[in-house]
């Protein structure tokens, strides 16, 4: 009556990495603060995090000359604007004027 390994654990594994990575895929254009899809996304530096326009505005309101990042707290010293090829990626069908 040895079992050698578990069958049960290693079928079950596979649709459960599939689901994971489809979670990770949406997770890329999720803004961490608002919870939401990206508007007007910013990327931060140096951590190279992504947050939405109002949401760094918010941030930055809080304390304007040492604004930490929402997710790693390091201080945020400029930030540059995804000129769109983020979420164009997820909305490939809006047409860029």
């Amino acid at each position: 009556g040895d079992l050698k390994g578990n069958p049960s654990s290693s079928n079950s594994s596979s649709s459960e990495d599939e689901e994971c990575v489809s979670a990770r895929d949406r997770e890329g254009y999720i803004c961490a603060v608002c919870l939401d899809v990206y508007f007007s996304p910013y990327m931060c530096h140096p951590c190279n995090h992504i947050f939405c326009e109002p949401c760094l505005r918010t941030l930055a309101k809080n304390s304007p000359s040492s604004t930490p990042c929402p997710l790693c707290r390091t201080i945020i010293t400029h930030v540059f604007f995804q000129k769109g090829n983020l979420i164009g990626i997820k909305h490939c069908a809006v047409h860029m004027i």
